[in-house]
């Protein structure tokens, strides 16, 4: 792997195992209102909450109740949401090694302030943009543009790392390189070949290899 001036971060199933968290929580509320779902089913739900609710029958008022505590219950567990194995270690190796480190998410502000004080991450990145910070979220390119203009970085010394299409779009968008992880965990959240298709310019399925590559 080529030795880059700046790591670009997604936080969402790039460094925490938020999208395992999601799962348990929508398994557990369906289940708790009488329904039965797979979890491919409940991947596919993802996004689509509400309509999918609708298409098992549910009615609007407790549609609307199951969402309030999905909200609720999601803000209590997914600051808790642990590191993917050797995430952590990756990130002081690099922080180790004088790089600089953004992280770029969907989140809002808020959240991630929780998340930063629970895992003793402030410090850590040089520069964070959450959903707060941006008016267009990825695969919209602002994101990494505006990490690249903080960071006084070019685009062929950063590489944004990422789960899913928005992350590899976003990279290619903004011209930066691109690296997927893709751990065998993920198989069930995406398809490997439409990942793929996205053009990554590198493919990891664990922060050891990274660790590895660096050492």
């Amino acid at each position: 792997m080529k030795d880059y001036d700046a790591y670009l971060f997604d936080w969402d199933g790039t460094l925490a195992r938020t999208l395992e968290v999601w799962l348990e929580l929508k398994r557990e509320l369906y289940r708790k209102h009488g329904l039965e779902l797979s979890d491919k089913q409940i991947v596919l739900s993802f996004g689509r909450v509400a309509q999918t609710l609708r298409e098992c029958g549910v009615n609007e008022p407790e549609i609307e109740a199951i969402l309030e505590r999905m909200g609720r219950l999601s803000s209590e567990r997914i600051p808790g949401a642990e590191f993917y194995p050797h995430a952590f270690e990756a990130l002081k190796l690099l922080k180790a090694r004088g790089k600089k480190m953004a992280l770029i998410t969907t989140g809002w502000r808020d959240t991630i302030n929780i998340i930063l004080d629970k895992h003793q991450l402030h410090g850590f990145f040089d520069v964070i943009i959450t959903g707060n910070d941006v008016t267009e979220h990825k695969p919209h390119p602002e994101g990494i543009l505006a990490v690249l203009k903080a960071l006084g970085v070019g685009k062929d010394m950063a590489v944004m790392a990422g789960d899913s299409d928005k992350d590899l779009v976003a990279a290619q968008n903004a011209g930066v390189d691109s690296l997927l992880f893709y751990p065998a965990s993920h198989k069930i959240f995406y398809n490997f070949e439409e990942l793929q298709a996205c053009g990554p310019t590198y493919v990891l399925s664990s922060w050891q290899e990274l660790i590895d590559q660096l050492q």
